[in-house]
């Protein structure tokens, strides 16, 4: 059992059977002042945006009984529409969420959207995977996860110099409801390297990471 404070190194498993049931929550907004659209305009080159990176890896790590994507856009709009097309929900368990009016101002804290999410369920654990650092890795987030089932305590991704990166935000969904943030009880950090640790805020850093990104 880990520490606080320390995250144990291991391998990813392969399957979750037995585990607490886990969610991934993705918020993806357009209404971006900083560096507008930025979750949903084209970052690799085969135009695939950062959210639809962070769906194929939350999807795609098998870890997750449930991935929320968060939006704040009508489903009528031709990119709900194709994540339809590219995302069927009843085979890998992605539910689209359009966020109220007052969650989509930029000025919330993401911590409000997951709570809107999580207040009407009953999941064990929650981990809130950020588009907007494509660089995570799938064994970085199994950390997270395992941590959390051993510790009971929540995690939050830093960099190098121990700051947090905001890629990954895990803990117990209880926990969530009851104290209104990711650090409480008692926050453990799961230190990343510096390339996992890159956060897209600006339009400078959204070219600097597609071009590492290639």
């Amino acid at each position: 059992m880990s520490s606080p404070g320390c995250i144990q190194e291991t391998g990813i498993p392969h399957g979750v059977a037995g585990q607490p049931r886990s969610i991934a929550i993705i918020p993806a907004k357009r209404n971006s002042k900083r560096c507008y659209n930025k979750n949903w305009k084209d970052f690799t080159r085969d135009w695939q945006s950062l959210a639809e990176i962070a769906v194929d890896k939350a999807v795609g790590s098998g870890f997750f009984n449930k991935t929320v994507l968060s939006i704040d856009f009508p489903k009528k709009d031709v990119t709900f529409l194709n994540l339809q097309t590219r995302y069927p929900p009843m085979r890998i368990g992605l539910v689209v969420k359009r966020r109220s009016i007052w969650l989509a101002d930029d000025s919330v804290a993401v911590v409000l959207d997951a709570l809107d999410y999580v207040k009407a369920i009953d999941d064990d654990i929650y981990c809130l995977l950020q588009p907007t650092s494509p660089f995570v890795s799938a064994e970085s987030i199994w950390k997270a996860l395992q941590a959390v089932m051993s510790s009971r305590q929540p995690v939050v991704s830093v960099n190098p110099m121990f700051k947090p990166s905001g890629g990954i935000y895990a803990g117990l969904v209880g926990d969530l409801k009851r104290y209104w943030n990711f650090y409480e009880p008692l926050v453990m950090p799961l230190r990343l390297d510096w390339q996992e640790s890159i956060d897209i805020d600006y339009q400078y850093d959204f070219e600097i990471a597609r071009g590492l990104y290639e």
